[in-house]
């Protein structure tokens, strides 16, 4: 029979053994996360912030990150994509835009879901503007863009984004010349460029629609 010593050194090799069982599970799963940890940083690099450089030293930064960039441009660095401080892959290619950016010809989104076409316009540097009108169909098309795709430009593109079934129509008048707040209207009206009086306007007289877009001018 066990004494009460005998068994008082059986607990106290049990918590022993126990402890040593429980620093070892904790140690593998620390060893684990660290393993994780290295293979996740292997080859990827952060994004430095080149933002008021000229193109020439902004390349040699990123040289240093182990990236190489595009330039779109000229003049110092406005804006990058990837943003400085993201983590990416190395040898990526970051793109540059520039204070002076070329005019780049207006890809055709028409058709394209919102999300995709937003993420192709800042992929070539533009700046978005979305006006929703309602539409027959699925919603979250772009049904119209200006400029015109294939326009030569740079600036900002305005998407014309279907938001779902149209509820008023009207018949439209010709509004050319006339001042944009007399037309009376009760569909939606999309005001484009600046001036007092309609330019032009789509669609086009007798035409119905539950939308217009009035091209502003002198």
């Amino acid at each position: 029979m066990w004494s009460a010593q005998d068994a008082k050194a059986g607990i106290e090799s049990m918590r022993g053994f126990l402890l040593v069982l429980a620093g070892l599970v904790l140690g593998g799963v620390f060893f684990l996360i660290l393993m994780r940890l290295s293979i996740e940083m292997v080859g990827t690099t952060t994004v430095p912030n080149v933002v008021g450089l000229t193109p020439e030293k902004a390349r040699e930064l990123l040289k240093h990150s182990h990236l190489s960039c595009e330039i779109i441009g000229s003049g110092r660095v406005l804006r990058t994509h990837p943003k400085a401080g993201e983590r990416v892959k190395e040898n990526r290619v970051v793109k540059l835009y520039c204070e002076e950016q070329k005019k780049m010809s207006v890809p055709n989104l028409v058709g394209v879901q919102l999300s995709m076409a937003e993420r192709i316009l800042k992929e070539y540097g533009y700046d978005i503007q979305k006006v929703f009108f309602p539409f027959k169909g699925s919603d979250g098309r772009v049904m119209g863009m200006f400029p015109e795709p294939g326009s030569s430009f740079s600036g900002t593109v305005t998407l014309l984004v279907d938001k779902g079934e149209p509820k008023i129509f009207e018949r439209l008048s010709d509004f050319r010349g006339m001042s944009p707040e007399r037309t009376d209207l009760k569909i939606d009206v999309l005001k484009v460029g600046q001036g007092r009086r309609v330019k032009d306007q789509y669609p086009k007289p007798d035409v119905i629609s539950s939308w217009v877009i009035f091209i502003l001018g002198r």
